[in-house]
């Protein structure tokens, strides 16, 4: 598919579905039976003619998730019919060559809001009932990563861009979309693109993904940094030289969670190793607002404490002793003031930094 958009080979289905659906789901939730909703399809030539089969589909997929659904919140067992319609449900949602996971999720925007919200529970469904998880995961891998792709596009879209979060950080809670997701570059480019939004809620929902894909599984996580640290650093490198408070704040706080996790120490200590990293922690130290420097200083400290500086890591910290001495003097925050700790790690590194010296008087008294 080089050259070629994801929704230039499916522009015909994308125009029934988009009809369809919405017409689908707003009558069959008010079905009894699959019976009654073919029905009701049938009688509406205007969407049956050229698309019947497609609303017959999409008729039985939400008949049986709303008929699970209710039997689930009655506290009851599925009763032999809905257990008929689940397997109906697997029968020609999963066989149908449209791969209709696949184009609800593409063209969602296309839905007014009660179908979204429909879709986006019906997604939920397939991704954690036993009945269908394992199939829709399966088809959802085996798109290279398009299903997630378009998702993270949509994140900043002022009609579905809450929906496509929540429906990105349902699926990447799973061990097998997470690793999908990782590999692939254009997923991970539009998600860190959103993290420096203008809108608060797309940076913080990007910033959740990410926290989430590096998180969740920290074994996944620890292996992606290890097989991909230049790519991680190349990304969030950009992140920290964001001047926007939310951006440069959430960045921060993450990459200092992130490091100090136990499974990444390997990956720390190759952080904090080089000069062009405390350049950008520097950046948060020197920055306006207090809480973003009080993030930055979790990582400053560690870069203090190492007893195994590199030379250039050395004297940039020499170079700026002076004015990391005065921000350690004077550098208070309200919400941090009852914190015993905070005053001792600071404490500690305005030691360290004092008995800090030039490498060459160091090397003569060496010698």
């Amino acid at each position: 598919m080089s050259g070629m958009s994801i929704f230039d080979v499916t522009k015909p289905v994308a125009k029934s579905l988009s009809k369809v659906a919405p017409f689908v789901f707003q009558r069959i939730r008010t079905s009894q039976s699959q019976g009654e909703s073919i029905a009701v399809l049938e009688a509406d030539p205007v969407y049956v003619k050229k698309h019947k089969k497609l609303c017959l589909n999409i008729s039985i997929v939400a008949e049986t998730f709303l008929r699970v659904k209710r039997e689930q919140t009655r506290g009851r067992d599925l009763n032999k019919k809905t257990q008929t319609m689940v397997a109906i449900f697997l029968d020609t949602f999963f066989s149908h060559p449209c791969n209709m996971p696949k184009h609800l999720i593409f063209f969602i925007d296309y839905f007014p809001s009660t179908t979204r919200q429909d879709t986006y529970h019906l997604i939920n469904f397939m991704n954690r009932h036993a009945s269908t998880r394992d199939r829709f995961r399966e088809r959802l891998c085996s798109t290279d990563g398009q299903i997630m792709e378009v998702l993270a596009t949509k994140f900043a879209d002022d009609q579905v861009g809450g929906i496509c979060l929540e429906i990105f950080g349902e699926l990447i809670r799973q061990e097998d979309v997470c690793r999908k997701v990782l590999a692939t570059s254009s997923v991970l480019d539009q998600t860190y693109l959103h993290c420096q939004d203008n809108a608060f809620e797309v940076t913080a929902g990007a910033f959740t993904m990410i926290k989430t894909m590096l998180f969740k599984f920290p074994t996944l996580g620890a292996e992606y940094l290890r097989e991909n640290y230049d790519s991680f650093i190349e990304r969030y490198s950009v992140l920290l030289r964001s001047r926007k408070y939310i951006t440069l704040r959430l960045s921060l706080q993450i990459l200092s969670e992130l490091l100090m996790a136990p499974p990444n120490r390997k990956i720390l200590i190759k952080f904090i190793s080089q000069v062009s990293n405390l350049r950008l922690i520097l950046r948060g130290i020197f920055y306006k607002n207090g809480t973003v420097r009080y993030e930055a200083f979790h990582m400053l400290k560690v870069f203090i404490a190492n007893p195994r500086k590199t030379p250039e890591v050395h004297d940039l910290l020499i170079e700026h002793k002076d004015r990391l001495t005065e921000f350690l003097n004077t550098f208070t925050l309200k919400s941090q003031e009852t914190k015993e700790s905070f005053y001792k790690e600071k404490s500690s590194c305005k030691a360290k930094l004092n008995k800090m010296k030039p490498r060459e008087e160091a090397e003569a008294k060496t010698n």
